[in-house]
C-alpha cells in the first residue's frame, strides 16, 4: 500500500483501508489520521467521512478527533473540504456554539476571498445565518472596487431581510446615504421602501432625488411619486406635483394616465370629465400625424362619456398601453 502510494503520488490511497489495519492494530491516532486524510483526498472517501466522525461521536475517541481536524480551520487558507469536514465533526459532537466561534474566527482573520466565499456557501448549506453574515461584512470590508462593494451590501440586506429586517432597513438608509446619487441606489432603494412597509419614505426619496436631478430624469422621479401618492390616496398632493408637468410637456399620454387615474380613484366624477374635455380640446388644437390624433380623439371621446370610477381607471390604462 505505502509503495502504491509513492508510485502513484496519491499518499492518501486506500485511506479506509488503511485505517481499518491500524485500528486492528489498536492503533487509533494513526487510524484517524488516515480517515482525515482519505476525507480530503482529490477523490474523497465517504466510508472515512462516516468511520471519522463516527469515532468523533465516541466518548474515548472524541478529544483525538477534535485533534486532529481541530487544526483544519488554523491553516491560512482552509479549502471547502476542510471547512466541511471540521463542521461535520462539529455537528456530530454537537457542539454548536464551537461550530460559530470558529468559522467566525477563520473570517476574522482571513484576507481571501476564496476562503470568505467558501465558508459563505457552508454556511447556506448549514443554515448558519450569522455566519453567512459576518462572512459578507468581512468580504464588504475588504472589498474596494465601489460596484463589487455595493452589490455585496445588496446581498447582506437581503439575508438580513429574512432574519433581521429592522438591521437591513438600517443597512438600506446607510447605503442610500452614502450613495444618493447614484441611480441604481436610487431605485433599489424606492424598491425595498415600498416593498417593506415603508411607502412614504420610497416618496421621500423619489422626490429628494428629483431635486438633484437634471430635467428629464427629474420629470420621471416626480411622476413616478405623484403614482405613488395616488395609490397611497393623497390625491391633492398628487395632483400638485401631476399638473405642473403636464403643462410642461402637454398631452404626454404617461402624465394624462396618471392625473386621470388620480381624478379616477379620488371619485371626482365632474373633475375627470372636465379633464377629459380640456385634452381633447388640446389635441384637436395640437399638430400631430393623422392616425395618431384620432386614436388619441376616440379614446379621450369615450373617456370623457359619464361612466362609474373604475371604467375611467380602465380608460386610462388603455391610453396609457397604446401610447
Amino acid at each position: 500500500m505505502r509503495k502504491a502510494r509513492e508510485r502513484l503520488a496519491q499518499p492518501a490511497l486506500f485511506g479506509y483501508q488503511a485505517g481499518t489495519i491500524e485500528e486492528s492494530q489498536n492503533n487509533m491516532p494513526g487510524a484517524i489520521q488516515e480517515y482525515v486524510a482519505s476525507s480530503l483526498s482529490d477523490k474523497p472517501s465517504e466510508e472515512s467521512r462516516e468511520r471519522l466522525l463516527a469515532l468523533a461521536r465516541r466518548p474515548e475517541w472524541r478529544a483525538a478527533v477534535d485533534a486532529e481536524t481541530e487544526k483544519l480551520l488554523k491553516n491560512p487558507a482552509p479549502a471547502s473540504a476542510d471547512i466541511e469536514l471540521r463542521i461535520g465533526v462539529l455537528d456530530a459532537q454537537q457542539r454548536t456554539e464551537d461550530r460559530m466561534r470558529e468559522l467566525k474566527q477563520v473570517i476574522a482573520q482571513t484576507e481571501s476571498f476564496d476562503v470568505l466565499d467558501a465558508i459563505t456557501a457552508a454556511a447556506r448549506t448549514h443554515a448558519l445565518p450569522e455566519v453567512e453574515q459576518a462572512a459578507l461584512a468581512r468580504q464588504i470590508a475588504l472589498t474596494t472596487d465601489p460596484v463589487r462593494n455595493l452589490e455585496l451590501r445588496y446581498q447582506l440586506v437581503e439575508l438580513l431581510g429574512q432574519h433581521n429586517p429592522a438591521a437591513a432597513a438600517t443597512e438600506i438608509d446607510a447605503i442610500y446615504r452614502e450613495h444618493a446619487r447614484v441611480l441604481g441606489v436610487v431605485r433599489a432603494t424606492v424598491d425595498y421602501d415600498w416593498a417593506h412597509e415603508r411607502k412614504p419614505q420610497a416618496v421621500t426619496v423619489l422626490l429628494d432625488s428629483a431635486n438633484a436631478s437634471y430635467p428629464e430624469l427629474k420629470q420621471q422621479f416626480q411622476l413616478e411619486a405623484a403614482r405613488k401618492l395616488t395609490e397611497l390616496g393623497e390625491y391633492p398632493r398628487a395632483k400638485q406635483i401631476l399638473e405642473p408637468l403636464l403643462s410642461q410637456k402637454p398631452l404626454d399620454a404617461a402624465i394624462e394616465a396618471a392625473l386621470a387615474d388620480n381624478y379616477a380613484r379620488s371619485g371626482d366624477q365632474a373633475g375627470l370629465e372636465a379633464f377629459y374635455r380640456a385634452e381633447l380640446a388640446g389635441v384637436k388644437a395640437t399638430a400631430m400625424e393623422r392616425g395618431e390624433k384620432n386614436m388619441r380623439l376616440a379614446q379621450l371621446r369615450r373617456a370623457s362619456s359619464p361612466r362609474p370610477a373604475f371604467w375611467a381607471i380602465g380608460i386610462v390604462r388603455l391610453i396609457s398601453t397604446s401610447s
